[in-house]
C-alpha cells in the first residue's frame, strides 16, 4: 500500500498486517521469526506477486529484479518498496561441472 511505513519486521504483527512469503524458503531470522498468523505462503513468485497486487496480503518479500521482471510480464503496477525493510543477501550460483563454473568466473 502506498504510504505504508514500517521501521522493522516486528511491526508487521503489531499492525496486524499479513506478509506473503515463498513456501519452504528461509529469509533469515528476523523474517522467519514472524508468527505464522501473520504470514501466508505461496508456491511461487507469480502467485506471491498476484497476492500482493490484489491485496490478498499486505506485503511480500521479493528479489528486486524478479519483482520488476514479473510485474512487467504480468502487467502489474502500483507496487511500492518499503526502503527501511530492504535487505541484501549473497547470491549463490550452482554449477554441475567445473568447466561451466570456470567459464562463468572468467567473465567476472
Amino acid at each position: 500500500k502506498e504510504g505504508l511505513s514500517l521501521s522493522s519486521y516486528d511491526e508487521i504483527e503489531t499492525q496486524n498486517l499479513t506478509l506473503g512469503v515463498l513456501q519452504s524458503y528461509a529469509y533469515g531470522a528476523e523474517v522467519d521469526a514472524i508468527s505464522s498468523r501473520s504470514k501466508r505462503e505461496y508456491p511461487g513468485n507469480e502467485s506471491l506477486l498476484r497476492a500482493i497486487a490484489t491485496g490478498e496480503v499486505d506485503l511480500g518479500i521479493f528479489d528486486a529484479g524478479v519483482k520488476q521482471y514479473l510485474a512487467e510480464k504480468l502487467s502489474i503496477g502500483g507496487l511500492h518498496t518499503i526502503e527501511s525493510l530492504t535487505f541484501f543477501r549473497p547470491l549463490y550460483i550452482a554449477f554441475n561441472d567445473a568447466e561451466g563454473r570456470d567459464a562463468f568466473n572468467s567473465q567476472l
